[in-house]
């Protein structure tokens, strides 16, 4: 077991030591980078407060803002716990962020080569599958980007107690006691990683079935301590929905049909990039129920997902038993309630990857042990197969390595979405490229169908166009743009307060002041609104204004720069001026 372990640990190392090299990426910067909530121990607290909670729609607006929150709009403080602990030891080095994703991916690696021995005792195949799912291509989305780590938290620690409940039924004694509340203690951890840690009972479930041989005399047995994780679920969903409830809507039903095949699209399109992992970058929520392949895909791998079930459950329980968990992961993120903003992420495949990896371990150990006159060729099979996903990791790593090479992938593989222009704007934004920013952004609004996008995301456009004309002394432009922002999301600080410092770049104070006003009125703890005033007085010379708007903002948030940097400035200002 031990050389299994090590195996699991180098192979898994190897193929994503180039992962260590990159920089953040994507929502990296939101919750991590120029997010100050993490960079404070005192925020801490706040991990129990609704100040916790970032709205979706202020999220892409806020960004370095006081009261953006932990960057989730729901409920996630374990994943945030340790992003506070990154920061207090790497402070913003991302190799120490990316080191903290693959050591707990290694640990999910390990903890399913444990569980399989359990349930099945087959050592190889146990090994296999551990390794298949350590090399797999669409885990790179978790490792490479920090902001997605919820997902291999919430899996680490349900894994844990999975295998801490199986420790308790062997256990006797005190030793009993500790187990099992050791796992549900793990259990609720996982729940408050990300919400997809609620299947966790049904995982149990579905072990215990297989555990026992199918026996479900003996998995009923078992229905009270079944009911602890169940009540633990419970006391999950009451804190989620009553005391910390999430900023987006969670289940919104609409056409049932259109969901369906929705979901069989979604399926097609996940299957297809498992087997196939070429360019896994970003789906396109738009091409989603646009391919017939897809669709027809999905529907097939849903039968011949049914029939193994039913035909072939005693015969081969390894290959039922990763159908099933497959399908059991993937539920909450199937897309027939419509629940989610993005339709499909391969970070939702992290959970369910794992029945995959089981279903093409069992393969491989038959293959390699398989008793015929070409033992080398047999066993070539496996290790080719296991060079074939490593391949692709290895340059899936490579893709995100920072945003700009992310990007630039993204708008190689689809050429007309207006979410990789938007992206690779933004990205071209942040490295101050704005001529090549503003063509992207423009050919993202350029869109014939702009108008079935999320007007939130369509506001993001407009508000980085519009700081590109207020940074190029574009006022009219910038106003203008900044209006057609407002018209899409009308309750956002932030645009208010850019609005503001239009007006103030062109002397229309009463107007600016108007605005500072409306941003602080809709969100008295977005700090820029004071800052803004504060400055736009000092401009007026109106000191004792300015110094309230600075303290305000320094009450609101004690450690926030501009604001500091105002104070300063003004009492330079006063001192040359004799005040």
């Amino acid at each position: 077991m031990r050389k299994h372990i090590l195996w699991i640990v180098i192979l898994t190392s190897l193929v994503y030591i180039n992962a260590l090299y990159g920089n953040f990426v994507y929502d990296d910067y939101l919750v991590i980078v120029d997010n100050g909530f993490i960079k404070s121990a005192k925020n801490i607290a706040l991990l129990f407060s609704r100040r916790y909670l970032t709205h979706p729609l202020e999220a892409g607006f806020n960004v370095g803002a006081y009261n953006i929150g932990s960057g989730e709009g729901s409920y996630r403080p374990v994943a945030t716990l340790s992003y506070f602990l990154n920061y207090a030891v790497f402070k913003l080095d991302p190799f120490g962020y990316r080191l903290t994703n693959i050591v707990i991916h290694i640990l999910c690696a390990i903890l399913i080569y444990m569980l399989l021995n359990i349930l099945f005792a087959k050592p190889r195949f146990a090994l296999f599958t551990a390794i298949l799912f350590g090399i797999h291509p669409v885990n790179a989305e978790v490792i490479n980007c920090t902001a997605f780590r919820p997902n291999s938290l919430a899996l680490l620690l349900c894994l844990l107690a999975i295998n801490l409940y199986f420790k308790f039924k062997e256990a006797s004694g005190r030793a009993k006691y500790f187990y099992i509340t050791a796992s549900l203690f793990s259990a609720l951890l996982a729940m408050f990683s990300k919400e997809i840690a609620v299947i966790l009972p049904l995982a149990i479930v579905l072990c215990d079935y297989y555990h026992f041989h199918f026996d479900s005399v003996k998995v009923l047995k078992n229905l009270k301590v079944y009911l602890l994780y169940f009540l633990i679920v419970a006391i999950y969903i009451a804190i989620y929905f009553l005391m910390m409830p999430p900023t987006q809507t969670i289940f919104n039903v609409q056409d049932i049909y259109v969901n369906l095949m929705r979901m069989f699209d979604t399926l097609g399109i996940y299957v297809k990039d498992i087997v196939y992992p070429v360019d896994l970058v970003f789906i396109d929520s738009m091409a989603i129920f646009q391919s017939h392949f897809n669709v027809v895909l999905g529907i097939a791998t849903s039968i011949i997902s049914i029939y193994i079930v039913v035909k072939k459950n005693k015969f081969n329980p390894e290959v039922s038993f990763g159908v099933i968990w497959f399908f059991l992961w993937l539920l909450p993120m199937n897309n027939f309630l419509n629940m989610f903003r993005i339709l499909a992420a391969y970070r939702y495949l992290y959970p369910p990857i794992v029945g995959f990896a089981v279903l093409a371990g069992f393969i491989l150990t038959k293959i390699w042990e398989a008793n015929t006159r070409t033992p080398i060729l047999q066993r070539t099979v496996p290790l080719a197969c296991f060079a074939y996903f490593a391949i692709f990791s290895i340059s899936s790593n490579a893709t995100w390595k920072n945003d700009m090479i992310l990007n630039l992938s993204m708008v190689e593989k689809n050429p007309t979405s207006f979410y990789a222009h938007m992206e690779l704007g933004n990205t071209l934004l942040k490295y101050g490229n704005l001529t090549d920013a503003k063509d992207e952004l423009n050919f993202a609004l350029s869109r014939p169908d702009l108008d079935k996008y999320n007007p939130a995301v369509v506001s993001v456009v407009y508000s980085n166009l519009g700081y590109i004309y207020l940074t190029e002394n574009e006022y009219a432009k910038a106003e203008q743009i900044y209006q057609q922002a407002l018209s899409l999301t009308p309750h956002l600080a932030y645009l208010h307060t850019q609005l503001g410092i239009c007006y103030v770049k062109q002397g229309l104070y009463e107007k600016a002041f108007d605005y500072f006003n409306k941003a602080k009125k809709i969100n008295p703890y977005y700090t820029p609104a004071y800052v803004r005033a504060g400055r736009a007085y000092m401009l007026l010379r109106k000191y004792a204004q300015a110094k309230i708007e600075f303290n305000k903002a320094l009450q609101i948030y004690s450690d926030y720069e501009p604001a500091r940097d105002g104070l300063k400035e003004l009492e330079k200002v006063q001192k040359e001026a004799g005040k």
